[in-house]
Order: C-alpha cells, then sequence, then structure tokens
C-alpha cells in the first residue's frame, strides 16, 4: 500500500511538471491527481514507512511530502495584490447550482448577497415559462435569459442576443450581447462535459473560437470541467485575464466546494475589463462554489 500510494503521488507531480492534459492519454491522471491528492497519498505513504520502520523510504516520501505540499500551495493558492478601483464597476457572479440543494429557493439568498450586475446559472434546472416567472419573481429589475440545457442569465442589462452552440448531448455554450452603460458586451458561457475520459480539447477550442470571434468586450465565464492549471488555456492566457487568478485571494479551487480538489470553474475577461477582486462563497447548497468577481473597464491588452 505504502508503495502504491508513493507511486501515484510520484506519477501525479510527474505529469504536473511534464506534459499535463496536452496528451488525451494522461489526461484523466492530471484531473484525477490534483496536488491536494497528492499531498494526501504521500503523506499516507510517509506515515506507512515510518510505521514500517523503513528509514530510507520514509525520509524519501517525507521529502516527496515537502515537494508536495509547495506544489500544492503553489498551485492552488493565490495572493493578489489589491487593485487601485478608479473607474465604473460591475460585479460578475457564477455558480454551478447542480445537487445536492432539492429547490432554487434554497440558492436565492445567496445569490442575492452576491448582488451581482450580471449573474449566470448553470445546472439551473428547466428552462419554461415557470422558471421565468420564479427569476422574475425573485430578481425584480433584472433581464431574463433562458437558453435551455440548464443555463441561466440575470442581468442588470438589457440583453439584445442570446444564442446556444450544442456539442454533442453534455455540451453548451450560450452566447449573449448586453447594453450596459459602457457599451456593448459579450458573454460567453461553456457549459463543458464532466467525464475525465473525454477530451476536453475540442469544447476549450470551439469556447475560445467563439469567444475570439465577438467584436466586443468578452467575458467568458462557466463550468469548464478542467483545472486552472490546464495546459489547453494556453490561447485564453495569452489574451485573457483569469478573475481569481489576477484578483483572489486564497484557494482558487472551487469543486468539491466544502472539500476543494480542483478549480473547474473560472472568469476569463478580455484586456477591456481589469479584475478589482474575485472571491469564491462555499456553501453546502451546491458541489461547486460561488465565484464573484468585481470588475471595472481598463485599456485593451496589447
Amino acid at each position: 500500500m505504502a508503495i502504491a500510494l508513493m507511486t501515484m503521488g510520484i506519477l501525479g507531480l510527474i505529469i504536473r511538471f511534464t506534459v499535463k492534459d496536452r496528451w488525451s492519454v494522461v489526461a484523466p491522471v492530471f484531473y484525477g491527481l490534483p496536488p491536494l491528492v497528492v499531498v494526501v497519498a504521500v503523506t499516507l505513504s510517509a506515515g506507512l514507512f515510518a510505521l514500517r520502520r523503513n528509514k530510507r523510504l520514509a525520509v524519501a516520501a517525507f521529502a516527496g511530502v515537502i515537494l508536495s505540499v509547495v506544489t500544492w500551495i503553489h498551485s492552488d493558492y493565490v495572493h493578489a495584490a489589491a487593485r487601485n478601483r478608479t473607474g465604473e464597476e460591475f460585479t460578475i457572479v457564477f455558480w454551478n447550482i447542480g445537487p445536492p440543494a432539492k429547490s432554487k429557493e434554497a440558492f436565492i439568498a445567496d445569490l442575492k448577497q452576491a448582488n451581482g450586475q450580471i449573474i449566470v446559472l448553470a445546472e439551473s434546472g428547466r428552462c419554461d415559462e415557470k422558471a421565468r416567472q420564479f427569476w422574475t419573481f425573485h430578481f425584480p429589475g433584472y433581464h431574463i435569459s433562458l437558453l435551455g440545457g440548464g443555463l441561466t442569465l440575470l442581468s442588470k442589462y438589457s440583453i439584445s442576443n442570446a444564442t446556444m452552440h450544442k456539442m454533442g448531448p453534455w455540451t453548451r455554450i450560450g452566447v449573449y450581447d448586453l447594453d450596459t452603460t459602457f457599451g456593448r458586451v459579450s458573454i460567453v458561457v461553456p457549459d463543458i462535459i464532466s467525464n475525465p475520459f473525454v477530451s476536453r480539447r475540442p469544447y476549450i477550442d470551439r469556447t475560445y473560437e467563439i469567444a475570439a470571434s465577438r467584436p466586443y468586450p468578452t467575458i467568458v465565464l462557466g463550468d469548464f470541467n478542467t483545472p486552472h492549471s490546464s495546459a489547453l488555456f494556453a490561447d485564453f492566457r495569452r489574451t485573457y485575464h483569469h478573475a481569481f487568478e489576477e484578483a483572489g485571494d486564497g484557494l482558487i479551487t472551487t469543486w468539491p466546494a466544502l472539500f476543494p480538489l480542483l478549480a473547474l470553474d473560472h472568469i476569463w475577461l478580455s484586456g477591456h475589463f481589469v479584475p478589482l477582486r474575485t472571491q469564491l462563497r462555499r456553501t453546502f447548497r451546491s458541489d461547486h462554489a460561488l465565484v464573484i468577481s468585481d470588475v471595472q473597464m481598463g485599456r485593451a491588452r496589447e
């Protein structure tokens, strides 16, 4: 058991420092061995070696513990410097409100406390007239778009366009245009398949293509079911800001909400925007953390 745990930890570290999820054959291992899981595996192996009085392997395993803890902190802990608030601000909220709550009523207090001008929900249940009445009742003054597939947009700004792109039975990408007080803005919302044995590459590439094709400042937010450290976000990193990496404080991981292992939910901002502060709120009502980002308009990234 100790050897198996140590091997698992070493494998996780090697893949993380080398290919990550570039190759679909090793991607499930990359997703299944996030840094905190590696820390636990290597720590258990060190403890078992110590109990067996195998000093050589125990020392090696404890060295692995130090390396894995440093890797975890470097990968998943963020402490971004505070930013000056100099322009017009607005708040973006994203939440996958899938299980375990049985009623959408359970989410209302948290969503109202977040006080977002743009609220995007995934796995929000049926998108019918009854759902529209529900959201209208709880969020008066908001414009509402129900595209289907569980995607719901609540916006203080008028919605001039709403379209859905489907990629197979389990992935959808919502695209919206909002007429805000600072000009038209595009919102792109991916909800990507969660099966770790299915490559994320075509879905992330398609999301980026759609976002890049928008003629307006663009916000991409959703449940990517892909960790922030993925190699597949290379295009996004060249031209977008990751809201939590640049303005967050604390663990970046969003799933499971109360014992977070992976950052699956992301907000990416085109260079027209500056993230000021990004927070995660964790609750037993959903297995995903609520992502809240205060944003202001800025100069486009060169």
